[in-house]
């Protein structure tokens, strides 16, 4: 079983303009989790039952629905619906956050690194977003050693096992290679440089942050910094791929 994942909190604007961003992609062959915080549609005028029920329905592939009883928050929502899948049968997961736009081949890109892997161990995470994105290729992969980058990730249970699930609460590594943590991503990061460990990137971005205000990952400044003029493939689909560097 092929499974994704997205926890989603109180920023359902963002969530529906990712939501169509994941609609122009072929699914076909996922089951996809939703893990929705308590909060999740307070202050948005949203009632929640028929907002699931047509999120169930217009999507083309199983939907699997977590309502959380209390708030979990952005580092422990997302480890309990990424455990619920791998313990339910998932050997693959797609990791994707409300606040981000994919690309319309970005699964595409996610069933390579699905056929091509599946039986390697030279990478422990496959990306949808690389923060040096360049309209120079479409079609290349680029590795990235001793560094984890989020905003649109896979990876298969062993990696969950060997990496992820280890390390995702881990301040401690994170701040011996950062000097400080900021959540999961940081501790990941950083059990990626004390072993060694690589992984496979587009080298033009299949995600963009949309999270300006609200979002988890960056301040306005920075989103407007950073994400303003970001390369990345917004239109084309590309379904083969080739490794550069």
């Amino acid at each position: 079983m092929k499974t994704i994942t997205v926890p989603v909190g109180n920023r359902i604007h963002y969530f529906n303009d990712f939501l169509k961003s994941l609609c122009k992609n072929d699914l076909h062959g996922y089951v996809i989790y939703f893990a929705f915080e308590p909060d999740a549609f307070i202050g948005n005028g949203i009632e929640a039952t028929s907002f699931i029920d047509n999120l169930c329905a217009c999507l083309p592939i199983e939907v699997k629905i977590t309502l959380n009883t209390s708030k979990l928050g952005v580092r422990k929502n997302p480890f309990s619906i990424i455990e619920k899948a791998f313990d339910d049968g998932s050997e693959f997961n797609i990791h994707l956050e409300d606040d981000i736009k994919l690309s319309p081949d970005a699964i595409c890109l996610a069933n390579w690194y699905y056929e091509k892997f599946k039986h390697s161990n030279e990478y422990s995470a496959y990306g949808f977003f690389n923060k040096n994105s360049s309209y120079d290729s479409y079609e290349k992969l680029t590795v990235v050693k001793n560094r984890f980058f989020g905003l649109g990730w896979c990876c298969y249970k062993r990696d969950w096992i060997d990496i992820f699930k280890k390390y995702w609460f881990d301040d401690n590594i994170a701040s011996k290679h950062f000097g400080r943590s900021k959540g999961w991503d940081w501790a990941v990061s950083g059990a990626f440089i004390e072993f060694g460990k690589k992984q496979l990137l587009p080298t033009l971005s299949r995600s963009i942050h949309i999270g300006r205000e609200g979002g988890t990952h960056c301040t306005a400044k920075y989103h407007d910094k950073i994400f303003s003029n970001f390369a990345w493939n917004e239109h084309k689909v590309i379904k083969e791929f080739e490794l550069w560097k």
